[in-house]
């Protein structure tokens, strides 16, 4: 079975919405560019991050995007 890995970041949006930390975070994109290599990019109102997710399976890349987000504490 191949992971959607949209569907993932979706999902993983909608859930981050709904917390004190990321609920500013307006979408989670999934990009593969033409080197192959894959990025999520962040959407914030200011502005966005990318992540880099290559290679990653659905679990590493949800743990890498939450590494990797900006958190305002």
């Amino acid at each position: 079975m191949r992971e959607d890995m949209q569907a993932i970041c979706d999902s993983l949006c909608c859930t981050l919405q709904q917390t004190s930390l990321f609920y500013d975070l307006l979408d989670l994109k999934y990009i593969i560019e033409n080197n192959g290599k894959q990025r999520v990019m962040a959407i914030f109102p200011g502005g966005y991050v990318y992540v880099n997710v290559t290679g990653d399976s659905g679990w590493a890349m949800a743990f890498d995007i939450l590494k990797q987000l900006p958190r305002k504490i």
